[in-house]
């Protein structure tokens, strides 16, 4: 056994290093027993006959074990040789049961522990960007823990469980490999918010028991579909035709020619379309609490005069965007409807493509359509980052006659047959 003698602030430390003995302190005034280290003796002879006293009683420590523990002993041997261990320690077998068998403060259910994560998401719903609609996406991803629900949270440190819970989630049938990402990164923020130290549902020095057990590579995206200009013009005359029915014309106006996206449209009002001063139009979004770019931005209208004369056949005498927001912060459903049932009406068939279909053609067309402008103008314009506008909006396939034909789509003039446009 190795012990270290080390005189510090004039007194002298016992350090038994790696093996301590298993006794308690021989001293009338110490009730406790003996740790690593010791540090309150006035010499090293104090110290030195300290030890030498603590080894004695350490010798002399009864070891024996009991009938019973005796039994216990043979019976975990065998169990260990029968299953081809027969080199393995017990000391080895404590540290591994140990690793998966860490002590937790909670005994709660994983629909217990779930229901209290989503309560503590909605908490923080107004405060946080997105977060109505992350709490959303945390009820439907509960879904896939439904057969765990009255398990114990910490039976999820078992290997065996975790991978069997991942490989039915591997197993389900997924329309979107982006949805399929999406629901499993619920599930691990899930077991990130119990190992938290302030919920204490797991051990925090474990690591999550969903680690690198899928891979979520969802391969290579490609540019969004954009719409040519002649879809674009049909579904523009569709909502002006429809407007006084469904009053979307303000909302695709915004949305085809400034890239304003459904979210932004909720919280602007005419009062912040400004076309008073021709030398210098433009459209303010305010700043929100929630939502993909809270910032405040201003979408000048100087060099679009066909967005300005857009703006001039709507009826301010009307709210701008005539939609409620839902309680999960998205607009309601009759938006979407009304929104669908105006592109019915232009003859467009909808599919997956045409979600955000406007802010993808405006970005699209901007990209190569203005000249003289960078991208920096574009995404300050936009409200996103360059990444995103490099990644999905420069697209080699879109001529510049396309975009000159998109910029150059007027509002059916006042005595023209609004009749259904039809390919």
């Amino acid at each position: 056994m190795k012990i270290k003698y080390l005189e510090k602030r004039n007194k002298w430390q016992v350090d038994f290093q790696t093996k301590i003995p298993l006794v308690k302190d021989p001293r009338p005034h110490k009730n406790k027993k003996v740790g690593r280290t010791t540090s309150d003796f006035n010499s090293k002879e104090e110290a030195v006959a300290w030890t030498k006293e603590v080894l004695e009683l350490d010798r002399k420590r009864d070891t024996s074990l009991s009938g019973v523990e005796r039994m216990d002993y043979i019976q975990a041997k065998r169990a260990l040789s029968d299953a081809g261990f027969d080199e393995v320690s017990f000391e080895d077998v404590a540290k591994d049961w140990l690793k998966y068998k860490t002590k937790i403060t909670s005994t709660a259910s994983i629909g217990e522990c779930y229901e209290q994560w989503l309560n503590d998401m909605g908490k923080k719903a107004d405060v946080k960007t997105r977060s109505k609609q992350s709490v959303e996406n945390c009820k439907r991803a509960r879904k896939h823990l439904l057969p765990y629900l009255d398990v114990e949270i910490g039976e999820f440190l078992k290997p065996e469980l975790a991978e069997k819970f991942s490989n039915e989630f591997e197993r389900r049938e997924w329309k979107s490999l982006v949805t399929r990402k999406n629901d499993w990164g619920k599930c691990v923020q899930f077991f990130n918010w119990c190992k938290s130290k302030k919920v204490k549902h797991l051990p925090h020095d474990q690591p999550n028991p969903l680690d690198d057990l899928i891979d979520l590579d969802v391969g290579v995206t490609g540019a969004p579909s954009v719409m040519n200009p002649n879809e674009a013009e049909s579904i523009m005359h569709s909502a002006q035709r429809t407007n006084s029915e469904y009053g979307l014309l303000p909302f695709f106006i915004l949305h085809f020619f400034c890239g304003i996206r459904p979210s932004e449209a909720q919280g602007i009002s005419w009062s912040d379309v400004r076309l008073e001063d021709p030398n210098d139009p433009f459209i303010r979004v305010p700043q929100r609490a929630t939502g993909k770019n809270k910032k405040p931005r201003t979408i000048s209208l100087k060099q679009f005069p066909n967005i300005v004369e857009w703006l001039k056949v709507c009826d301010r005498s009307k709210q701008l965007f005539p939609y409620s927001v839902g309680y999960n912060g998205k607009v309601v459903r009759s938006f979407n409807k009304n929104r669908i049932l105006v592109f019915k009406d232009a003859g467009v068939e909808l599919d997956s493509k045409y979600n955000d279909c406007g802010r993808h053609a405006c970005a699209t067309y901007l990209m190569k359509g203005m000249k003289g402008w960078t991208p920096a103008d574009i995404t300050d314009r936009l409200g996103h980052t360059g990444k995103i506008l490099m990644k999905h909006y420069s697209n080699p396939n879109v001529l510049m006659s396309d975009a000159q034909a998109y910029w150059n789509i007027k509002p059916i003039a006042e005595g023209e047959n609004l009749v259904k446009f039809s390919a």
